[in-house]
């Protein structure tokens, strides 16, 4: 799943855009050398949005926009109780990146255990701003 999401980010996007990965993907930003935007949030992890609250989240999110945004949703973060992005807390901040942001590429991917089994599903929506 990270080698689809950099390897988007690496070839739609240019040096000089923004892009933000949220709940938590500032590493992203590292492997691709792209500059987060949306202010001081790089970290939308469930406690940090309840430590700001959402407005302040949207408030620099319009202050400081990123070109695109990659919403991430990884089922193993286990050390978070509500650990879904825009599915089980952020509504607000979701809305608005809704409202301001087009859908240009989403994908998934299953994880396998080592018998083969299915463990649980990786998803990413990747949104440019309008």
């Amino acid at each position: 799943m990270t080698d689809y999401v950099t390897q988007f980010i690496e070839e739609k996007t240019a040096p000089h855009q923004t892009v933000s990965v949220f709940p938590e993907g500032y590493a992203f930003n590292f492997y691709t050398d792209r500059k987060p935007g949306g202010g001081i949030f790089y970290n939308l992890t469930a406690p940090y949005v309840e430590t700001f609250g959402e407005a302040k989240i949207i408030d620099e999110l319009k202050k400081y926009p990123p070109d695109f945004i990659v919403i991430y949703f990884n089922p193993w973060w286990p050390q978070y109780e509500n650990p879904f992005f825009c599915k089980q807390y952020a509504f607000e901040v979701c809305s608005y990146i809704d409202s301001a942001y087009d859908t240009v590429y989403s994908d998934s991917y299953s994880a396998l255990n080592a018998t083969g089994q299915q463990m649980s599903s990786f998803y990413f929506n990747i949104k440019k701003r309008r």
